[in-house]
């Protein structure tokens, strides 16, 4: 999921559908290789998305980072460049922006990356467990949605909503996009 200018993008492999927040409406999905053509046609999918203070989007795939601007989704000059570059030792499994306003990259470890969206760097690197206690670390995706919650989704659909300022879990549950009054056809 991304959340930008009040519409919601939902990736699956080479498709986003766009919705307006608080619309039942879906738009036709879009494919991700005329939306985004800087792709490498072996793309398969997306392993974290977010957007930097200064409005810019990363993409985080098949061990490339991607800085594109927004809203025209031109590819910065110099991107991709490889996990490696930012001592990423294997694949990301999310990366999002704290309502604190740290950019954070997990790679599945006991440790998650501060990153410096302005000098487009590592900042820190720091402990899983002391950052976010009570969410176990064997999760696949984390956004930030506008209710003032993260939201860490495992590889069982299980969702964690948290609270960044008491640093608590608030609910969980299975993964369904009703709770963000998002209703699908069947």
């Amino acid at each position: 999921f991304l959340i930008l200018n009040k519409r919601i993008y939902m990736f699956y492999k080479h498709w986003v559908r766009i919705s307006a927040l608080g619309s039942n409406y879906i738009e036709t999905a879009r494919n991700l290789f005329e939306w985004l053509p800087f792709l490498p046609k072996s793309f398969e999918r997306f392993e974290a998305i977010y957007q930097k203070p200064n409005s810019d989007i990363i993409f985080i795939s098949g061990g490339q980072i991607y800085i594109v601007q927004f809203p025209s989704l031109q590819l910065l000059a110099g991107w991709p460049q490889p996990y490696h570059r930012f001592g990423i030792p294997g694949a990301v499994n999310a990366a999002f922006n704290t309502y604190s306003g740290r950019s954070l990259i997990y790679h599945g470890s006991n440790e998650v990356i501060e990153f410096d969206d302005c000098n487009n760097k590592p900042k820190n690197r720091l402990i899983y467990s002391q950052t976010f206690p009570y969410i176990p670390n064997k999760f696949t995706s984390v956004f930030k949605y506008i209710d003032g919650y993260l939201y860490f989704i495992d590889n069982n659909n299980k969702f964690y909503k948290y609270s960044e300022f008491s640093e608590q879990v608030t609910q969980t549950g299975i993964l369904d996009l009703s709770l963000f009054k998002i209703h699908c056809a069947n």
